[in-house]
């Protein structure tokens, strides 16, 4: 376990204790755990590279700290919670989360058929994250220094977009790859 590995591991053990902590009303404590959550996810990436600790469980690991992150940042930010003066829409998160089960299943199926493992990130991929990041600290902050940002509307519909957007980019990859490996 690399110490690149163990921040990923620390990013996982986050979520669950981020959640509480929006659930029961401390958005402030919230936040901060967010924050550390994402320099965690800078940082696990900064020493693989620069330690050369770039591992086969951290490739497997890290995306899938992301993924726990944003959807149960999103999940637990568009639920009724009194402590939240601003929510997030309930179609966003099932936008994010039906378009990470299709990629998952997509993913499964692609390994099955023509044994590919490897799906780097697309820019549309990295962007949508960047979405999801930005939309999820923009609601923590205005639950905590009310700021009532007027552009919350465009906010999530780009959001939404990107996370469609590159859901239907990966999609193409996939039938490329199955269309490939057909004769």
């Amino acid at each position: 376990m690399t110490s690149a590995n163990q921040l990923t591991v620390l990013r996982i053990l986050s979520v669950p204790f981020f959640m509480w902590l929006v659930a029961s009303g401390s958005v402030g404590t919230a936040l901060a755990v967010f924050i550390l959550a994402g320099a965690t996810d800078l940082l696990d990436g900064l020493v693989a590279r620069k330690y050369g600790q770039r591992t086969a469980l951290g490739r497997f690991l890290d995306p899938l700290a992301d993924k726990l992150l944003m959807v149960g940042a999103l999940v637990v930010l568009s639920l009724e919670n009194p402590a939240l003066e601003v929510r997030i829409p309930h179609w966003l998160p099932l936008s994010v989360v039906a378009r990470d089960l299709v990629l998952g299943i997509g993913a499964l199926s692609t390994y099955a058929y023509a044994g590919t493992k490897a799906f780097p990130p697309s820019i549309l991929g990295k962007l949508s994250t960047l979405a999801q990041f930005t939309t999820i600290l923009a609601v923590l902050v205005d639950n905590v220094i009310p700021w009532r940002i007027p552009f919350y509307a465009g906010l999530f519909g780009v959001t939404a977009l990107l996370a469609v957007g590159s859901g239907l980019q990966y999609l193409v990859r996939g039938v490329r790859i199955f269309a490939c490996n057909r004769g």
